[in-house]
């Protein structure tokens, strides 16, 4: 294993000794290992060094020249102080050979093996690691599997590794027998296990086998069986295992409700979740009944009583657990009455206490658990405002006669007002205190409240550590940093503070990159040799190398940490993910009654390791109602990472399209188009793209007899500028997503003659959490100009004009009803070519707004209103706002919301055939 270490005699040394530069006293060296260091390092012979020079060239040595046990030290000698490297060279791994892989691939066995060319030799490690491909092995199948190492000795003290694997047999299910007393469970659980035959044994598929089984056992009422795990026999010389399961305990059960009014039995079945529910209890009808119990106590029935039967049912293996219900009133808070010593009204503390409850408790209905958990709530709030003894005394509780009313008296002591009688600092040398004193909320003779006294800790550390002082801490944080005198009316706040050392980096080193480059993971560094390191520009670095997603994990830390030793080796540990993807995906969605869509895609991500990408997708559409047409989409695509050796990423994309452009005449477009851009993060919330040149060549036909009904050729560049502060990127709850497009087409780009225009489009989507609502807003603008000259030069509408009204603008519109269209361009309407030609200028905005909430699990819901209008200079649209209102019902996917969306037209146009609402199918949202 590698090690660096730096003598501690160093820290004895004066400061500004480390900062002067020294000899480099080489003569301790074998000559041999003296002349292979000046040749690589020419620089050294004679000329004096810094020590932050002398620890870059450790680490270097250390890290890329295979030395180890390598130390540094400052010497006294006649001449004056000198440095001193003392060198030692371990065996290393020259190559990993693998042999014997078939089944599986060597990126794959690589992965798992964990070591890499020029890892120090250890043969334990080693042993270890095949042993790790062994288990990796046996968990897709493969339990005969044997790996063998070889090793060969090199004469520059390196070793050859080869490893023999002998996969033998992959081992996969064969017959599964149920083994119960309940013949028609033992025919349902062979129907729900005959899916898993010829699947490969393995833990993955034993889990998932047992995960199955428990789901299904809880859905058909089973609770209390318990899924064992299976006997496993070997067949066929150990390619197929018969997997042999046993269950007890089979009973089914039924739950019954007697007795319950203010709570129904559809309320206590959900609030039970029996599909999800299970048991090892022998006694399953008490659980539950203490479930209910807890259930209408946790509403206010503090006097609520539920006495259970368990009876055996009518059928064999069925019993029926009954539960009789007697409910009792639902306890009103009658009054809170307070005593003791306070400075707020009683009526300002009842008040707190009802908003820092639960919704029960501040309907004004007798929780135990929520009065509790208020009360605490209550003493935190007086500790956040000065008041630091501040506590309940006792609580007490009475009922009225008719025991449905209940009166609460609150013993509370306050305690005194604690005011600051001093604020010191102790330990400090690199920063001012009076820096530091204007990053407190609180000063000399103010209350000292709780609250500004942890952001007065958090913000000292942030400062510090934003200066790269990594190793700052507050020593005395959990002992005496509040100091009380005898009265506990006055303290001293005093920060002692172990600064440490300003951290610089003096060198990189990338671990765990089995594929991938080490300069591709530099590029995305934040920092660089000599720079302070901070936390933020640690956060940066791993956050863009996780953008990249050629990493599974990515770890950064320095080699030197929790020491004293400012100049660091920086460790960037990442693990390489599997750069193929393959993807293939179908689903149906409403457009004009039914129509099917599928997409089949595959990329290599990472070519080589270089960070370059190649991909290719096929989606299409078939409308299954009306237009039986195929529309197809072909894409191709090349990632060129580091243009320029900067972190400006090209593109090239090729896109060839078929789409239907107006169902009515059964006319369609076929677009080929071409795209170069160039684009680079700013930061990890902000993309800047610049489609330097796209060329679109769009033909309309006619789809009966392919007949061209025009061409044309648009050409175009533009900018496009994304804000990304959003928690998630496909089911945000929180955040801002903005965006600022421009893009200008000319004839001298490549334009038909007639076609130039500018065009500008700017939206924003803020996410609000309200408890367990999200109220999701975003609200677009756009303006279209043509800029062209020619007599008959305008902008083919059809193609770039602004349009509202479908389900990614204003729900509750079909595609044939968005706006403005025929209706609105009147007489302007070529109808020949199914287009209007603008020639003047538009505009538009759009105001979406939702209301999302929870519904069950990952189910969820949304209330929406989406408005907005589109105006063309010279064109006379009768209702130029068109809005819409819908419910939606949502499945959230790691990819994106399965979306089901009603919208309902609040301003129809009926003359112009347009339908009241229309429902939508969709995966993502706004």
């Amino acid at each position: 294993m590698i090690r660096l270490l730096v003598v501690l005699l160093l820290w004895l040394a004066p400061a500004s000794a480390l900062a002067q530069a020294h000899p480099l006293d080489l003569s301790n060296l074998p000559k041999e290992m003296r002349d292979t260091l000046l040749r690589q390092n020419p620089e050294l012979d004679g000329r004096p060094v810094t020590f932050p020079e002398a620890n870059r060239l450790l680490a270097d040595l250390i890290i890329n020249q295979q030395y180890d046990a390598a130390e540094l030290r400052l010497i006294p000698t006649a001449e004056g102080p000198r440095y001193q490297l003392v060198l030692g060279r371990i065996q290393r791994i020259l190559s990993l050979d693998f042999s014997g892989l078939d089944a599986l691939s060597e990126y794959e066995v690589r992965r798992e093996f964990g070591l890499t060319d020029k890892a120090s030799f250890d043969s334990q490690l080693l042993i270890e690691a095949a042993e790790r491909v062994r288990a990796y092995y046996e968990s897709q199948g493969f339990d005969q599997t044997k790996v063998d190492l070889e090793f060969e000795r090199a004469a520059n003290q390196g070793v050859k590794v080869r490893i023999n694997v002998r996969e033998g047999p992959r081992t996969v299910i064969g017959d599964i027998e149920v083994l119960t007393a309940n013949t028609e469970l033992a025919k349902k659980l062979k129907r729900e296990l005959r899916g898993y035959r010829k699947e490969p044994i393995n833990d993955k598929t034993m889990s998932e086998m047992r995960a199955d089984l428990r789901a299904f056992l809880s859905r058909e009422r089973y609770y209390r069986t318990e899924v064992a795990d299976p006997q496993i026999e070997s067949q066929d010389n150990g390619t197929r295992a018969r997997l042999v399961y046993q269950f007890r305990n089979v009973d089914r059960y039924f739950v019954e409700f007697e007795g319950n009014v203010k709570i129904t039995n559809a309320q206590l079945l959900g609030m039970l979740n029996l599909p999800e529910f299970s048991s090892s209890n022998p006694n399953v009808g008490a659980e539950l009944g203490t479930k209910v119990k807890t259930h209408y106590v946790n509403n206010g029935y503090a006097r609520a009583d539920v006495n259970v039967k368990d009876e055996v049912g009518k059928q064999p293996f069925e019993r029926v657990i009954r539960m009789s219900i007697n409910e009792g009133p639902r306890i009103k808070i009658r009054r809170i009455d307070w005593i003791g010593r306070y400075s707020p009204t009683p009526e300002q503390l009842t008040g707190f206490l009802m908003q820092h409850s639960s919704e029960v408790m501040a309907d004004g209905f007798f929780v135990k658990e929520d009065l509790d958990t208020a009360l605490k709530n209550l003493v935190t709030d007086r500790w956040n405002q000065g008041y630091l003894r501040a506590r309940i005394v006792s609580t007490r509780s009475s009922y009225n006669a008719a025991r449905d009313e209940i009166a609460i008296q609150v013993n509370f002591d306050e305690g005194p007002l604690t005011q600051i009688r001093s604020v010191r600092f102790e330990g400090l040398a690199k920063l001012p205190e009076d820096e530091l004193r204007a990053l407190l909320k609180f000063k000399e003779g103010e209350a000292l409240k709780l609250g500004d006294l942890e952001a007065g800790i958090f913000a000292l550390r942030q400062k510090y550590r934003s200066l790269g002082y990594l190793e700052m801490n507050l020593i005395n944080e959990r002992q005496d940093l509040v100091r009380y005198n005898a009265d506990n009316t006055l303290v001293d706040v005093v920060f002692q503070i172990y600064e440490g050392p300003q951290v610089q980096v003096g060198s990189i080193a990338v671990e765990g990159n089995t594929l991938t480059r080490d300069y591709v993971v530099m590029k995305e560094l934040e920092f660089g040799i000599g720079d302070t390191l901070t936390p933020e520009k640690m956060e940066e670095s791993i956050s863009r190398l996780q953008r990249l997603g050629h990493f599974t994990s990515v770890e950064i830390r320095t080699l030197e940490e929790k020491t004293p030793i400012s100049v660091r080796t920086v460790i960037v540990r990442v693990q390489d993910r599997d750069p193929g993807l393959f993807n293939l995906g179908f689903g149906v969605n409403s457009d004009r009654g039914l129509t099917v869509r599928g997409y089949t895609g595959i990329a290599y991500r990472n070519i080589y390791g270089t960070g370059r990408g190649i991909s290719a997708r096929a989606d299409a559409n078939y409308n299954v109602n009306e237009i039986k047409y195929l529309e197809r989409k072909i894409t191709l695509g090349y990632l060129e990472p580091y243009i320029f050796d900067s972190r400006v990423r090209g593109r090239v994309n090729l896109t060839r399209a078929v789409s239907v452009s107006d169902y009515s005449k059964r006319i369609a477009a076929e677009v080929n188009q071409t795209t170069y851009t160039l684009e680079q993060d700013i930061t990890s919330h902000i993309l800047l793209a610049w489609d330097v040149w796209s060329l679109a060549t769009v033909r309309d036909f006619d789809i009966n007899n392919e007949q061209e009904l025009s061409l044309l050729d648009i050409a175009t560049t533009g900018l496009t500028l994304d804000f990304d502060y959003r928690d998630h990127p496909f089911n945000p709850t929180r955040g801002l997503f903005s965006r600022l497009n421009i893009e200008y087409g000319a004839p001298w780009l490549g334009s038909t003659r007639t076609i130039e225009y500018g065009r500008g489009t700017a939206s924003v989507a803020h996410y609000w959490p309200i408890r367990s609502f999200v109220w999701a807003n975003s609200f677009r603008v756009g303006y279209l100009k043509n800029l062209s000259r020619e007599p008959d030069g305008a902008v083919p509408f059809d193609k770039k004009g602004l349009l509202l009204g479908g389900q990614s603008t204003i729900r509750g519109f079909t595609p044939d009803e968005a706006f403005p269209n025929r209706y609105d361009f009147g007489a302007a309407f070529d109808t020949t070519r199914d287009r209007y030609n603008m020639t003047t200028e538009a505009d538009m905005y759009l105001f979406k707004s939702e209301l999302r909430f929870p519904v069950w699990g990952a189910i969820g819901g949304a209330f929406f209103y989406d408005g907005g209008a589109v105006t063309v200079r010279g064109v006379q649209i009768e209702t130029p706002y068109r809005h819409s209102a819908g419910i939606a019902l949502r499945y959230a996917t790691p990819v994106g919301a399965v979306s089901f969306e009603y919208g309902v037209k609040l301003n129809p146009q009926r003359d112009r055939g347009e339908v009241p609402g229309v429902f939508h199918f969709s995966i993502g949202t706004f």
